[in-house]
């Protein structure tokens, strides 16, 4: 608790908070972001319990830090870590200094103030448009759905202190450990996330074990042609409702030709592949596209079998790629999905995940690229 925040500082954060809004084609991984943190949500209230610190200050740096992998590992960890460091008897608690305190327990690496990327990525406060989302924007989606209330105003002393204690610069300050499967935080020059809206085919009470494909290509064209939001009237469930008639108006959900012709008509451009490579799927993620995969979700990892599934590559770190899978989240080791329903940016590991899609060798993947650019 030995750092203050300056009252001109507390100021730039309230004001900048104050007219922050998400940038348009980011709505989809706000959204989809903050569906996770209330999934996850039992956890982050476990921690605010022990140590006082809010749960979705506890649940945004699950997010940043850890890509909300291991929940219970991260539960105890950063619990351990928050109580450590006297966050718990932090005495402001504004929503100005909380944000304050998100760029201390990075140690102000992206920017401080209205120029931090790790506050307000994908926001209209940063002047330069960062596509990964920042604290601001889920705090703000947040509040706007009454899950966060607004604090009182900061006291008006000369310095107000910290709203939770974060680690200050980092070499001060270790931050919570991730498991050594899961780094907390990759390199950034090897990291790359699309603001991608999720669908779930789950919810697709006429076809919900088979309309994956439909799903997968209907996330991309959704992305590739922003337009389509206004055309299916902002539908949540317009995978089954806007574009699946449209594919049935080609063939059936499962076979690409349709699925093709049916993106065609909406005017996004693609073509199905037989050869693709994990290689390739970066090189269409780096050009701002995401890519439809197939794999074969049954069976151990060793030997994967089934009919195939589909499923959208939407980003990727040093480690393995973001994926919008329609179904949930799959066992990659042993196949199957027995855990979360919630499918959007999921981290699946290089190594599984091309046994699943690179099934015959490198080289041998199916997918569907998009082409052009973003419109």
């Amino acid at each position: 608790m030995s750092q203050k925040l300056k009252a001109d500082i507390h100021a730039e954060y309230q004001q900048a908070f104050d007219q922050c809004t998400v940038r348009s084609e980011s709505l989809g991984l706000v959204q989809g972001l903050t569906k996770r943190m209330v999934d996850l949500r039992s956890h982050y209230e476990a921690v605010e319990k022990a140590t006082t610190v809010p749960w979705w200050f506890v649940g945004i740096l699950h997010y940043k830090e850890w890509n909300f992998r291991e929940p219970a590992l991260f539960e105890k960890q950063v619990a351990e870590v928050l109580i450590a460091k006297k966050y718990h008897q932090a005495a402001t608690r504004t929503l100005a200094a909380y944000l304050w305190g998100f760029d201390l327990w990075n140690g102000f690496q992206d920017g401080s103030g209205t120029e931090s990327s790790w506050v307000w990525g994908s926001t209209n406060v940063l002047a330069k448009k960062n596509s990964e989302m920042g604290a601001a924007g889920i705090l703000k989606h947040l509040q706007k759905q009454g899950l966060v209330k607004a604090a009182a105003p900061a006291a008006t002393a000369k310095s107000v202190k910290p709203a939770a204690k974060v680690a200050a610069p980092k070499a001060a300050t270790p931050k919570v450990t991730a498991p050594k499967a899961a780094t907390a935080k990759p390199a950034k020059k090897g990291k790359k996330k699309l603001p991608v809206m999720y669908f779930s085919q789950r919810d697709n009470a006429a076809q919900a074990h088979r309309t994956c494909n439909t799903a997968s290509c209907w996330m991309g064209a959704l992305y590739m042609k922003t337009s389509l939001w206004e055309d299916c009237d902002e539908d949540e469930n317009a995978d089954l409702n806007f574009y699946l008639p449209k594919v049935e108006t080609y063939g059936d959900t499962t076979d690409h030709g349709a699925q093709t012709r049916a993106l065609s008509s909406l005017g996004v451009d693609s073509a199905w592949h037989t050869t693709l490579s994990m290689k390739d799927v970066k090189k269409e993620i780096d050009a701002g596209r995401p890519v439809v995969l197939g794999v074969l979700h049954k069976g151990h990892v060793s030997s994967p079998r089934g009919g195939g599934h589909m499923i959208l590559a939407v980003g990727y770190d040093d480690s393995g790629m973001f994926i919008h899978d329609p179904y949930g989240e799959m066992d990659l080791v042993n196949g199957g999905y027995p855990g979360s329903t919630d499918g959007s940016y999921r981290h699946y590991s290089y190594k599984n995940l091309g046994a699943r899609f690179e099934v015959e060798g490198p080289g041998s993947g199916w997918g569907r690229l998009f082409k052009g650019s973003r419109k």
